[in-house]
């Protein structure tokens, strides 16, 4: 089975049309006071209108009409989950000046796994470290991390779901990500467990593109394992079923200590 290449197709979720969302005072008010640090979302009880779409569109939120202007105050951009209690995630606050499609979201990929090779820069060191902090880097929802040649996405939210391919495409195609020929997907246990439709028939520990997870010789559990370098020592993990004891990658300099 080695050197099977699989990739997942799913039609990109950019479109021309946009989910209007419109929103209440209330929450108009806790957006455009957030002080950026936070994660900004809308709640389907912050809805009061909101024009058909599906997991994954792209939102453009509104607030109530100015009395001045009659127009509606552009509150911001993200993506819309009409299934769940956060409705929209933002990506980006306020009137949005370039398009939020697939350019966008790898330019937004891009520019977090420069900052990270910015520190991790010599794969002869460390090979195991975050690549996407979901927020942090404004990708709301959305993690990313490298263990050796496996990239393992993890998707906290479904509205990230139909975005795979886009996803996958721009970390293949990144100079910094030579070296990774294995991309696989992660999905929080809620949404494991939703009915397959739901989760665009993709499944928790599911390869999208490269060759299938090693199986640790007679493990009966069937765990599977990668291997990754943090300041030259080798390490063994499982990405889909987890370590027992966890390890964490932020814990490295204290490890190395």
């Amino acid at each position: 089975m080695q050197g099977l290449v699989l990739f997942v197709i799913l039609a990109s979720p950019w479109t021309s049309k946009r989910v209007a969302v419109h929103v209440d005072s209330r929450c108009t008010s806790r957006l455009r006071r957030a002080d950026g640090l936070s994660p900004l979302t809308v709640f389907d009880t912050d809805v009061t209108k909101a024009s058909e779409g599906g997991c994954g569109d792209v939102a453009v939120v509104f607030g109530p009409k100015d009395k001045k202007s009659s127009k509606a105050l552009v509150l911001g951009v993200g993506l819309f989950d009409p299934l769940s209690p956060l409705r929209v995630r933002f990506l980006v606050r306020g009137a949005s000046t370039a398009p939020v499609d697939d350019g966008w979201v790898a330019a937004a990929l891009n520019a977090a796994i420069a900052e990270r090779k910015a520190i991790f820069d010599d794969d002869e060191i460390t090979t195991g470290y975050r690549l996407c902090n979901g927020e942090h880097d404004g990708l709301h929802g959305l993690v990313i991390d490298r263990y050796g040649s496996t990239i393992v996405i993890k998707c906290y939210a479904a509205c990230w779901l139909p975005w795979c391919q886009v996803i996958v495409k721009a970390l293949a195609e990144s100079p910094h990500l030579r070296a990774c020929s294995r991309f696989m997907l992660l999905m929080s246990r809620e949404m494991a467990v939703l009915p397959a439709a739901e989760r665009f028939d993709l499944q928790h520990g599911q390869v999208l593109r490269g060759p299938p997870l090693d199986a640790v010789p007679g493990d009966a559990e069937g765990r599977v394992a990668v291997f990754f370098l943090e300041n030259r020592i080798q390490y063994e993990c499982d990405p889909v079923n987890g370590q027992k004891t966890g390890f964490f990658l932020d814990q490295r300099d204290n490890r190395y200590r």
